[in-house]
């Protein structure tokens, strides 16, 4: 198995929907425990959109369970930032607005796909693709310029946990790169 970053929104929309903490907390023990095998991590500009722009019961929640080794500083990745940065900027399909937003140094996407081409990590996410907006670069399709392999978190869980959120033992697991693709 490899290693993960997950995306700012599987958080949210957990929280939202599927996995609330009321009802499903086996989903949020399986994320930490996958970050105690050190499976699964995500980036400081994450927790920053987790905990900095919104308190609520999530940002209360990731603040007292998720220890600090979670989060991975961006930085490490800044020389793949600068690349994925410019392959934005000169691609003539994209707005200037799309540009602008994508290159806020606060946006987690562009970081998330730098740290994981960087460092050989997949990405989990619930943004899905479109490659032929103008007005916004979505994560699914910068990851797949870059040769980032992308799931979002149904795809993770149908391939690495079982239904009660354990995590599946490595023979269980399907030989598959990339789902999304």
């Amino acid at each position: 198995m490899g290693k993960f970053l997950i995306d700012a929104n599987v958080f949210i929309q957990a929280k939202n929907f599927h996995y609330q903490f009321c009802f499903c907390q086996g989903f949020w023990n399986f994320l930490l425990n996958l970050h105690e095998k050190k499976i699964l991590y995500s980036l400081k500009s994450v927790y920053h959109e987790l905990v900095e722009v919104k308190k609520d019961e999530l940002a209360i929640w990731v603040q007292k369970n998720i220890p600090e080794s979670f989060w991975l500083d961006d930085y490490d990745a800044i020389e793949k930032y600068a690349e994925i940065i410019k392959w934005a900027h000169n691609n003539p399909s994209f707005k200037p607005v799309a540009k602008k937003n994508f290159a806020d140094l606060t946006t987690a996407d562009p970081w998330l796909v730098s740290y994981a081409a960087t460092f050989n990590y997949s990405i989990i996410s619930q943004e899905k693709s479109n490659p032929f907006s103008p007005r916004k670069i979505y994560l699914a399709d910068a990851a797949k310029e870059f040769r980032v392999p992308y799931f979002t978190i149904y795809e993770f869980l149908t391939e690495y946990a079982k239904a009660d959120f354990c995590c599946k033992e490595i023979n269980e697991i399907s030989d598959i790169e990339n789902p999304s693709e």
